[in-house]
């Protein structure tokens, strides 16, 4: 094999690997390399980026960033550029969406290969005013989205596509060994920089946080740091704050700390409570309830928002403070809690747990604005309000929905159950059409079947319904595959 067949073969990676083995151990030949091979002036000035200060490295950042952005057009576009899927049908709109969303993504490509330079060459000073001008940048974006108002999707995609580039940087960190003796005032160039230029705004990079933390954990004196942070009021970075007055200061420092953050921060939530149930029952009642949806917060409006809808989900909460509270020592947070839980979660147990505590008129604010239909139907049911949740039932019932509303009357009352069902099927045969209706019909004949006594009933009317609707071929193909009939037996 000749050489140029050779050389065709091996892959760039061994060519450079070669290359750099030469021009390491060999001076004449890194003459002739710097005379004959150029620098891309982007690399030059970076090179010269330890003579700015940090907020100029960020400025340069963000030029670079915007520039780059800048470049993509997202209303002046080729439509034989844009993939149509040939098996469905999908408006422009949404064609156009998932293009301009592609082209981000395609940007943050080389967003990357930044990072991961920065990081392969252990510039910390820079990956971090870098990461604070991505952020910066993607936060602020001007977007202009023709006549298809994709703006929306175009910004989740920059926010999304910079997270996943911290995410990534976040766990390479985690896998290296040491970090050089400069991370340190690299940090407090970065932590003077946040809390001067955002002091009247807020900064809350999550992502950022984290990388920033996995950073935090691999330094050993990091006491210039927890100062920077005291002498600013531990303002921002509610987890790097943590971690710092745990390090450097005392419990009692921790929980004023904490009292005053931990609506930002799920963590410092989770940790401030536990402590405060042990030690401070009132502080711990009055911040459970600042993180719940409290039920009785007034008449008008049952349930209100959580503090933080990013970090408290509706149940989350109230799950983690269900096992640590009791109904002797704390009511009326017990009470809220377990109707909170069964109010997200459509769990009638969690109801039947506090309904002695309540009376007529909270069960009643609380009936008000119950979310699942379901649920109201078992509160009456448990209330012995029969033919209350009976008349929920009628109001409220679907081909899609009528197994699981009527599905809490099957124990109290099948007869019931099953007149309204079939009757129910009657109305809908007349009424609707279509395979899907066909189908959701043959599965609430099946549920029928379920019902104690009901099965015989169940599959005498399924053939009523099958011979007297032969027109209707989409039904009785339903019918034979829901295994209600036996074609051989009803030729």
């Amino acid at each position: 094999m000749d050489f140029k067949k050779f050389y065709d073969l091996i892959s760039d990676h061994e060519k450079l690997k070669y290359l750099d083995v030469l021009l390491q151990s060999n001076k004449k030949l890194q003459q002739d390399f710097k005379l004959k091979v150029s620098i891309d002036p982007k690399i030059q000035v970076e090179d010269n980026n330890y003579s700015l200060s940090f907020a100029q490295l960020v400025e340069y950042f963000k030029n670079s960033f915007e520039a780059d952005f800048s470049d993509v057009n997202f209303t002046d576009f080729d439509w034989e550029d844009i993939y149509i899927p040939r098996d469905r049908y999908v408006e422009d709109w949404e064609l156009v969406e998932n293009y301009c969303c592609g082209l981000v993504s395609d940007l943050f490509i080389s967003v990357k290969d930044l990072f991961i330079q920065k990081l392969v060459e252990a510039r910390y000073r820079e990956l971090l005013a870098a990461s604070i001008a991505l952020y910066d940048v993607c936060e602020n974006l001007d977007i202009d989205d023709g006549d298809y108002c994709v703006a929306d999707c175009i910004f989740d995609t920059f926010y999304s596509e910079s997270n996943e580039v911290l995410k990534f940087i976040s766990k390479k960190i985690e896998n290296v060994s040491a970090l050089n003796t400069e991370i340190v005032d690299s940090l407090l160039q970065f932590f003077t920089f946040i809390f001067s230029e955002y002091e009247n705004k807020n900064f809350g990079e999550k992502e950022l946080e984290t990388l920033i933390y996995i950073i935090m954990l691999k330094i050993e004196d990091s006491s210039k740091i927890f100062n920077l942070f005291a002498n600013n009021s531990f303002k921002f970075f509610p987890r790097i704050s943590d971690f710092l007055i745990n390090k450097y200061s005392n419990e009692d420092k921790w929980v004023d700390f904490a009292i005053n953050h931990y609506k930002k921060d799920r963590t410092i939530a989770e940790k401030l409570l536990q402590k405060l149930n042990k030690t401070d029952s009132e502080k711990f009642i009055s911040v459970a309830f600042s993180l719940i949806k409290n039920p009785f917060a007034n008449k008008d409006n049952l349930i209100d928002l959580p503090i933080d809808e990013v970090y408290y989900t509706y149940e989350y909460i109230n799950r983690f403070l269900l096992p640590m509270i009791n109904y002797k020592e704390h009511k009326l947070l017990f009470v809220a809690v377990n109707l909170n839980l069964a109010n997200s979660l459509n769990q009638i147990e969690n109801y039947i747990s506090v309904r002695d505590y309540l009376s007529l008129e909270q069960k009643q604010l609380f009936i008000k604005k119950i979310i699942y239909k379901e649920l109201e139907i078992k509160v009456y049911i448990v209330e012995n309000k029969l033919d209350e949740a009976k008349e929920i039932l009628k109001r409220n019932s679907t081909l899609n929905n009528l197994k699981e509303l009527i599905r809490p009357f099957t124990t109290i009352d099948p007869d019931f159950c099953f007149n309204y069902i079939t009757s129910f099927i009657d109305e809908k045969i007349q009424t609707e059409r279509g395979r899907d209706v066909y189908y959701q019909i043959a599965c609430l004949l099946n549920f029928s079947r379920e019902l104690k006594g009901f099965n015989a009933k169940t599959l005498q009317y399924s053939k009523k319904l099958y011979v007297s609707n032969t027109r209707l071929s989409a039904l009785k193909d339903e019918f034979i595959k829901a295994k209600l009939i036996n074609p051989l037996n009803n030729l």
